[in-house]
């Protein structure tokens, strides 16, 4: 019988200092560090977070962004097979139908 690999990552977020106070927050100012610390620790597995503080400037969200950050996963041989959305108006339509494009488009890519 072939041994399965043990997965092991962490939430992200968990690696920078909180920016507005808050535990669980997406890392505006030091995801792309995070990620590049990772590359080498056998930590090759990453939770994103979305949350509504900085939705915008989250590169997952955003279209334009999208591309550095696989881009900076690729790099640092770090994948992403979970999402928090960590969202206080989940219910307005507007957020939902983006989130939902934005984990489409990332699953194709």
């Amino acid at each position: 019988m072939q041994k399965s690999k043990q997965v092991i990552g962490l939430m992200q977020g968990r690696l920078t200092n909180p920016t507005i106070g808050k535990i669980q927050e997406f890392p505006k100012a030091g995801w792309k560090d995070e990620i590049r610390s990772l590359k080498g620790t056998g930590l090759d597995l990453l939770e994103w977070t979305i949350d509504l503080d900085g939705f915008w400037e989250n590169p997952f969200v955003s279209p334009a962004g999208r591309p550095s950050a696989l881009d900076m996963l690729g790099e640092n041989e770090v994948r992403v097979e979970s999402i928090t959305c960590i969202i206080s108006c989940i219910n307005e339509k507007n957020v939902v139908l983006i989130l939902m494009k934005a984990i489409k488009n990332y699953s194709r890519e």
